[in-house]
C-alpha cells in the first residue's frame, strides 16, 4: 500500500480560515499573492519533509539539476499557495474576477446530455475545485467526494457555493455509507466527481510506471464505471496566469477488444496515468502530492 504523508485538510485553523474569507471580501486576491511570495519561505523552512518530497519529484522525475529544483520547489508551493488563496476568494465574492478556458468542453456536453451517469477523474495537481466554482451549474446534479476530515470553515463554504451550481458533496465516512450514496447518483444518471491519485488504506490500487518509476493509482473509479456502464471523464484545471485557469476536459478512452473486467480496469488507470503524465509534461510545477508518491509497500 502506498503510505500518505499528506492529510487533504486545509491548513490555517478554524480563525485562519475565517480571517481569510473576510479579508477577501474587502481585498483583491492578487494582494495576497504578493504576501504569499514571502510567506512561502517560512512555510518551507518549517514543513521540510513536504518541501523536500517535491524537491525530490523535481530531481528525480524530471530529472533537473539541484539549483533548477530549489527553484521549482519554490514556484510549487508559491503556485499551491494561490490556488488556497483563490479558493477562499470564491468563496469570499470574488468569482467573477477568474478567466476560465475550456479544452474539450464537447466531451462535457455530450455526458450531460447522456440518460446515463459519468465518472469524472480528478487529481492533485492544478486545482480542481475552483470548476465547480468557475464553470457555472451543470445540466444534471454532480457529486463530488470529498475529504471527510476537511475543517468545518471549509467544509460550509465549499457546501454554500457549489450548491447554488447544482454540485453536492459526498464525505468519505469511516464506516463506507458514502459508497451507497455513490451507487444511487450514477443509478440515477448523474456525475460523480471521484480524485484519482491518492491510495489510503483498504482502496483497490494498480501499480503503473509513472514518471520512470512505479506508482500505485487508486482503481475504485475504474471499477465503478464497469459496474454501472460509464463513461470516465480525466478533468484537469490547471492556473495558467493571475486569476486565468485552463481547463482540459478528456475521455479515458481503451481498446474494446478487452473483454475481462480486470484488465478493462488496469487499461482505464493507466490512461488516466497518460493524461496525468501529459499535464504534468505542460505543468510541472503544478504537482500538489506533498509526500513521496512513488514509495510503495508491498
Amino acid at each position: 500500500m502506498q503510505q500518505t504523508e499528506w492529510k487533504g485538510r486545509t491548513g490555517g485553523g478554524h480563525i485562519g480560515q475565517r480571517s481569510l474569507f473576510w479579508f477577501f471580501r474587502y481585498v483583491d486576491v492578487r494582494v495576497g499573492y504578493v504576501i504569499l511570495r514571502v510567506v512561502v519561505l517560512f512555510y518551507m523552512l518549517f514543513a521540510r519533509k513536504r518541501c523536500l518530497a517535491i524537491y525530490h519529484y523535481f530531481r528525480q522525475r524530471r530529472h533537473y539539476t539541484c539549483w533548477k529544483a530549489w527553484r521549482k520547489t519554490y514556484r510549487n508551493h508559491y503556485l499551491f499557495g494561490q490556488t488556497v488563496l483563490d479558493k477562499f476568494a470564491i468563496f469570499s465574492g470574488q468569482g467573477k474576477r477568474y478567466r476560465v478556458t475550456v479544452t474539450g468542453q464537447e466531451y462535457f456536453d455530450r455526458q450531460q446530455s447522456d440518460s446515463r451517469g459519468c465518472i469524472i477523474a480528478s487529481s492533485h495537481i492544478g486545482n480542481f475545485e475552483v470548476v465547480g466554482y468557475l464553470m457555472g451549474p451543470a445540466l444534471k446534479p454532480m457529486n463530488g467526494i470529498i475529504f471527510g476530515g476537511e475543517a468545518e470553515v471549509v467544509q460550509r463554504l465549499r457546501t454554500q457555493t457549489l450548491g447554488a451550481n447544482q454540485i453536492h458533496l459526498i464525505p468519505v465516512a469511516e464506516d463506507m455509507s458514502h459508497i451507497y450514496s455513490i451507487y444511487a447518483a450514477l443509478d440515477q444518471g448523474e456525475i460523480v466527481c471521484m480524485p484519482c491519485d491518492r491510495v489510503f488504506s483498504g482502496n483497490k490500487q494498480v501499480v503503473v510506471e509513472f514518471l520512470g518509476a512505479k506508482a500505485a493509482f487508486p482503481s475504485g473509479a475504474y471499477y465503478l464505471a464497469e459496474r454501472f456502464q460509464v463513461n470516465v471523464l480525466a478533468f484537469f484545471v490547471m492556473k495558467e496566469s493571475g486569476l486565468h485557469y485552463h481547463v482540459y476536459i478528456r475521455p479515458l478512452q481503451i481498446d474494446p477488444a478487452l473483454t475481462r473486467r480486470e484488465e478493462r480496469v488496469r487499461a482505464l488507470t493507466e490512461a488516466f496515468v497518460h493524461e496525468v503524465t501529459t499535464m504534468l509534461d505542460i505543468y510541472p510545477e503544478q504537482w500538489y502530492n506533498f509526500y513521496n508518491f512513488w514509495t510503495i509497500h508491498e
